[in-house]
């Protein structure tokens, strides 16, 4: 009978009802808000204000369309085991485009969107990342980039698409890439990476500041010729190396297997479908090394050192290839020689970087170069005897019959403009820096919070909480930077372990007393016991430099500078037992510790001030501040009356 409904009398039946307090807190907890899928923003999307191009094709579209169906056609028969390209997706209004007709070069007005590095951080810091809904097939529309911007949300494509867009508008060498990915790239997941901020630096050794004679006298000295011997370097620094003690330093994090634990559990991995950005050398200052760009981080990976599993296409503006190279063992021994046509096939005929490739491939025509005579001129023919004259004139005669079908202009297919209008992002839109005017990033043990300026009410722009576990549980450290404050603060830095420290920096020209510059550079204070003030040279007019409180102990300071040349002065303290237990209440500090370098004023008893390094004409001397007791005075009374 486990098949069968059995049903008991109304009488029979116990009706559990939950307590009036669960059912009130599972009725208050809201529902999370639905946030609307891509395709779902593309069904609603208005229709009505967007350019014509977005809604048809011209001629020279549809000719190239045609063209690239027929190459798809050809490659799917040539190889039927190979994946599907991405070649003419339709765009948000269902148009069938070109995706080469997609890419729109464009310089934005912002000096942050021109260097590479600035472009790729703050354009994922931009956009919110977005995964494929389904991870393992290419995405059903490619949506223009100017829609990705006024969106500001996107998949991998669209991002690839308009960060190439962009940074081939800032004159680099960036192509599109089609391929496959681990989940962690695919998904954006950096809680298993190292934070940038905290990668260890080479530290730079600072050279002494000198002055600037051309500004001080208006002339330059001649710089003295380095006449040291670059071997005799090189030769002291390996011996030095070979003699020196060697030192057991901290493993540390295996940051390699730490990254890469958890890929193999995962079933779809090698078929994740991603792309991502490529820069090649040869433009800007990209001179010798190609690298990746990771458009939903912003992270930069070497091509013979990324994370990525196998490249399918590239393309850019001008051009499609598709990759013929084995990927079985990743893609880090692929070359990016897109003339290779063994390594590289091209969809259409790129004037730009296949010339050469054409020239050679052409039936009866001889490879050459500047140089030749195909280059020359008329003039130089006429210096030619007859014969060879008149058999030259028929080369390139011939020459010019075989290559003639070949000119952009006439007979080969190129590629039109791009259907996508000019890209345009208003400076309102620029400034948020990120959707919601703020941004929460994860990594290994620490929590990365941007903000936009002027968002915060203290002027907090970012935060970095350092934690004891990967489960970001116990706090270590935090870390603040701070943008356009009155009181200069620039940065904070909080200890949350024994011992207890705060480490505050400021930037010149801090005025905390109206229009009396104090010259406050650094301020380091330990709870309740001492702190350390450091200051600009040369910005008080005391020529104060250095001060360190022990509270209710002493305090050391050191000058440079002084007029009376003074260059060192310490304070010692003593307190009475009344005071004393007072005194350690008074320097009970706010919680937030917004006012910890304000010193409240304590009752003294007994100052002793030591001598300086330098006397010339002050002189110190020890002296007490006694409080006088009034019962004093009547014993002393009593006793003058005794004796009268």
């Amino acid at each position: 009978f486990s098949g069968c409904a059995m049903s008991l009398p109304e009488e029979e039946m116990e009706v559990v009802r939950p307590p009036e307090d669960e059912v009130n807190e599972v009725s208050a907890t809201p529902e999370p808000p639905h946030i609307p899928t891509k395709e779902e923003r593309i069904c609603v999307l208005d229709k009505d204000p967007l350019p014509a191009s977005y809604k048809h094709n011209t001629l020279r579209e549809e000719l190239v369309l045609g063209f690239v169906d027929n190459f798809r056609s050809q490659f799917v028969e040539l190889y039927p085991l190979r994946r599907e390209l991405l070649l003419c997706p339709p765009n948000e209004l269902d148009v069938p485009k070109f995706v080469c007709s997609t890419v729109r070069p464009t310089q934005l007005p912002y000096k942050q969107m021109y260097d590479v590095d600035e472009c790729a951080g703050f354009f994922a810091d931009f956009v919110e990342y977005e995964p494929l809904e389904d991870p393992t097939h290419l995405p059903a529309h490619i949506i223009s980039p100017n829609t990705v911007l006024q969106w500001r949300k996107g998949d991998a494509f669209d991002l690839a698409i308009t960060l190439c867009s962009i940074l081939i508008g800032s004159g680099y060498d960036a192509y599109c890439v089609s391929g496959y990915a681990p989940k962690r790239v695919c998904l954006a997941d950096e809680t298993r990476y190292q934070c940038p901020l905290l990668k260890k630096k080479k530290e730079v050794k600072k050279e002494e500041e000198k002055e600037d004679l051309e500004a001080l006298t208006g002339y330059t000295l001649k710089a003295i010729p380095d006449l040291t011997s670059s071997y005799d370097q090189r030769k002291a620094s390996e011996e030095a190396a070979r003699t020196a003690p060697k030192v057991e330093e901290e493993p540390g994090e295996d940051w390699d297997a730490l990254i890469a634990g958890e890929d193999g559990d995962d079933e779809l991995h090698g078929i994740r479908v991603h792309a991502w950005v490529l820069v090649l050398a040869g433009q800007r200052d990209i001179l010798q090394e190609s690298f990746y760009i990771e458009p939903a981080t912003g992270t930069k990976y070497p091509v013979n050192q990324s994370p990525y599993l196998a490249l399918e296409s590239v393309w850019n503006n001008h051009n499609y290839w598709v990759n013929m190279q084995d990927c079985s063992n990743g893609v880090d021994r692929l070359s990016f020689d897109l003339m290779n046509t063994t390594q590289w096939e091209y969809i259409l005929l790129d004037h730009t970087r296949n010339s050469a490739a054409l020239s050679t491939s052409l039936p009866g025509v001889v490879a050459m170069n500047d140089s030749s005579m195909a280059a020359g001129s008329m003039d130089d023919w006429e210096h030619m005897p007859g014969d060879a004259a008149e058999q030259q004139a028929s080369e390139a005669a011939d020459l010019k019959e075989l290559t003639m079908g070949f000119k952009p202009s006439e007979s080969v297919l190129d590629l039109s403009h791009s259907w996508c209008p000019k890209l345009y992002i208003p400076k309102s839109a620029f400034d948020t820096l990120a959707p919601g005017k703020s941004k929460t990033k994860m990594y290994h043990k620490c929590k990365l919070e941007l903000f936009a300026d002027y968002s915060e009410p203290n002027g907090l722009v970012k935060r970095l909480t350092l934690y004891e576990d990967r489960e970001r549980t116990q706090e270590l450290e935090v870390r603040e930077l701070y943008r356009f404050r009155k009181d200069k603060l620039s940065s904070r830095e909080r200890y949350l372990v024994e011992p207890l420290r705060i480490v505050e920096k400021f930037d010149k020209g801090r005025m905390p007393r109206g229009e009396v510059l104090d010259g406050l550079k650094e301020l380091v204070y330990w709870g309740g016991e001492r702190r350390v003030l450091e200051f600009y040279p040369g910005a008080r007019i005391d020529g104060l430099i250095h001060r360190e409180d022990i509270f209710g102990r002493k305090v050391n300071e050191c000058f440079s500078q002084h007029d009376e040349g003074l260059e060192r002065r310490s304070i010692h303290y003593s307190l009475t037992k009344d005071v004393q237990s007072k005194y350690h209440m008074g320097w009970v500090t706010d919680p937030q510790h917004t006012d910890i370098h304000k010193v409240k004023e304590v009752y003294l008893s007994l100052i002793h001030i030591s001598e300086p390094t330098r006397l010339l004409s002050i002189s110190y001397a020890v002296f007490c501040l006694k409080k006088k007791k009034k019962k004093m005075h009547i014993t002393k009374y009593l006793k003058h009356d005794n004796k009268l």
